[in-house]
């Protein structure tokens, strides 16, 4: 009573932890959607809760990231088998699959004119990030791929000894790993809650990369009476074909609720955002001279809000 007249009171606060909370609030799902949200957005950038707005929605799909190159081996003699001075072979391994990015929904408690951020998002600023680049293949060059092993230092493969290619057998423990694809950033969303002091803060994870594929020379049969023509010493091979492991799907965290209460929802799921780059396919198709396949690039996430107005 004021004034010697009833009035309505449509909040109570009470003191809990040496702070001031409501005593009751009216649920969310008693307002409706309302305006003055954000639209999907890849970009970095801020939102400022527009006016007659008790709560928000906020959904985040995280970046995915980026597959593995493929590796492929030119064309080459058998190691074993009744044709394998003559007949021509190429060795295959895929990459890996990038992760996908996390999900997170939240309703949360706000109050108009509050800012939330949210950055990692993409180039455009201070605190940027993306999807995961894709690695490259690892063909018979040098570009590419990581070498290692004995012998050529590359998976150019000696066929025989002859001026072309002039020198010994490439070396067993030879190896070519086409590159890795990149890990996709944690995008950030956060902002004031309704309580002082305790900030909302989520982090969503990016996918993490493919690993290219690798070939290693296992083992080497040399021919030294040049039977087939051109008549030189000639060398087959034995090739271990390691395909890339796939990257980890992202995770979702919330880092701070936003005060008792304030959180009304969420939502969280490891690898429920945007899909991850495939990795290269080397699938071989007969003899082939082309250049293993790179890996793709992760899909871009995006954030929106959306508002509940009314009452």
């Amino acid at each position: 009573m004021t004034d010697g007249v009833w009035r309505t009171v449509h909040k109570v606060w009470v003191m809990h932890s040496d702070a001031w909370k409501e005593s009751h609030k009216t649920a969310y799902t008693k307002y409706s959607y309302g305006s003055g949200g954000l639209g999907a957005t890849q970009v970095n950038g801020t939102w400022t809760v527009p006016a007659n707005t008790r709560y928000i929605e906020v959904i985040i799909h995280g970046h995915g990231g980026g597959g593995g190159g493929a590796s492929k081996s030119n064309a080459h003699y058998f190691n074993t088998g009744a044709y394998m001075w003559s007949t021509f072979v190429n060795d295959y391994a895929h990459g890996g699959n990038g992760g996908s990015g996390a999900y997170a929904k939240l309703i949360l408690e706000t109050k108009p004119g509050t800012v939330f951020t949210w950055d990692y998002m993409s180039w455009d600023g201070t605190y940027a990030g993306q999807a995961g680049n894709g690695g490259s293949g690892g063909d018979n060059s040098t570009y590419g791929q990581t070498q290692g092993g004995g012998g050529t230092g590359n998976l150019q493969l000696r066929n025989e000894w002859a001026s072309t290619t002039s020198g010994p057998a490439t070396a067993v423990g030879t190896y070519q790993q086409a590159l890795s694809g990149s890990d996709a950033y944690d995008i950030r969303f956060y902002g004031d809650s309704p309580t002082p002091n305790s900030p909302y803060s989520v982090t969503v994870g990016g996918g993490k990369k493919g690993t290219g594929g690798k070939l290693t020379v296992a083992a080497v049969s040399n021919h030294p009476i040049a039977t087939y023509s051109p008549y030189h010493p000639k060398y087959g091979y034995s090739v271990t074909e390691t395909n890339g492991t796939n990257g980890a799907d992202g995770t979702a965290t919330l880092t701070a609720s936003g005060g008792s209460g304030n959180l009304i929802y969420q939502h969280l799921v490891t690898g429920g955002g945007r899909a991850g780059g495939a990795g290269g396919d080397s699938a071989p198709s007969g003899i082939q001279t082309d250049t293993a396949p790179n890996g793709a690039g992760g899909t871009t996430g995006q954030i929106m809000i959306s508002t509940y107005q009314g009452l």
